[in-house]
């Protein structure tokens, strides 16, 4: 799995990702020249799909659907309904944006893991993230 990952000063987003390291770097080949240089092509596990992607302040970083359960299982929980542990992203085939280069984080289906996520999870495994 390779993800190509930017960032501008403190600001970091996933460019796209890739199963093959020749797609990646293809891709970043159609990058406009401005954005290129903060284009970086980084080796990740697991080697098929789907991954899953978590979002905090420390960055980006893959996991499994086994490794996602037990990170999720191992949190300590924070009370409170307001409290976001992290963003996951899930995909299930090569992503890339629009607009190759730029930030479409935001775009992607994710989730906003919180106490009620972990329930969930618990009850009906990770895939309940995804529906409904």
């Amino acid at each position: 799995m390779f993800l190509v990952m930017c960032q501008r000063g403190t600001h970091r987003w996933l460019s796209g990702i890739f199963l093959a390291r020749t797609d990646a770097v293809s891709y970043v080949d159609e990058v406009p020249e401005d954005l290129r240089p903060i284009q970086r092509v980084v080796e990740a596990s697991p080697n098929e799909y789907p991954v899953y992607l978590i979002e905090d302040v420390n960055g980006l970083v893959a996991h499994s659907s086994t490794s996602l359960e037990k990170l999720l299982a191992s949190l300590e929980r924070v009370s409170g309904d307001d409290w976001c542990y992290f963003n996951v992203y899930r995909f299930t085939e090569d992503w890339r944006p629009p607009r190759p280069g730029t930030d479409y984080m935001g775009a992607i289906a994710h989730v906003h893991v919180a106490n009620r996520h972990l329930d969930r999870v618990d009850a009906a495994g990770i895939d309940s993230l995804w529906q409904g």
